[in-house]
């Protein structure tokens, strides 16, 4: 009777760690996707002035150069991030980004890749490719998006690039 107690306790905190997942995002997930409800990433969009999305990551910014701006984001123990920003143009407006994720634990890497594939799809619908290098082609944003796995499961790439039929000059 205990053991079988015990089974459905087990059971019964399986099912609500589960449904906890599909509620709320991770921590790692929601630092790395503020803002994302608007514009194309973190609240910024293609076109957007060097200057303006410079102000929106005041604080993080690690540098800034003729190629673009690269923030600084506090992944936690074990963990690297790197955003770039890359801008084009005069006056110089964002025509890229790429996100760098590098994790020691292949079990949380997958469950963020997923976590992302999840939110991407969301926003861009079904993409092209297969696990570990998909792809989305928006057209409402003009924007190609790739996320990539490594084959060692412990880092993840994002890119966000500017179609090259709109593509800033």
């Amino acid at each position: 009777m205990i053991r079988h107690a015990v089974s459905n306790l087990f059971f019964l905190f399986l099912l609500t760690a589960c449904e906890g997942g599909k509620e709320g995002n991770s921590p790692l997930f929601e630092m790395i996707f503020v803002r994302d409800g608007r514009g194309l990433f973190r609240g910024t969009g293609f076109g957007m002035e060097k200057d303006t999305v410079a102000e929106m990551e005041a604080g993080n910014i690690i540098f800034s150069d003729a190629l673009g701006i690269r923030i600084g984001l506090d992944a936690g123990p074990g963990r690297a991030a790197s955003l770039d920003y890359f801008f084009a143009g005069k006056p110089e407006v964002l025509a890229g980004i790429a996100l760098n994720l590098s994790m020691r634990d292949e079990f949380e890497t997958v469950a963020l890749y997923r976590e992302i594939e999840s939110h991407l799809m969301e926003k861009y619908g079904v993409p092209d490719g297969g696990f570990g290098e998909l792809r989305w082609r928006s057209q409402e944003v003009d924007a190609e998006v790739i996320l990539k796995l490594d084959e060692a499961k412990t880092a993840i790439l994002l890119n966000f690039v500017q179609r090259e039929d709109r593509k800033i000059m």
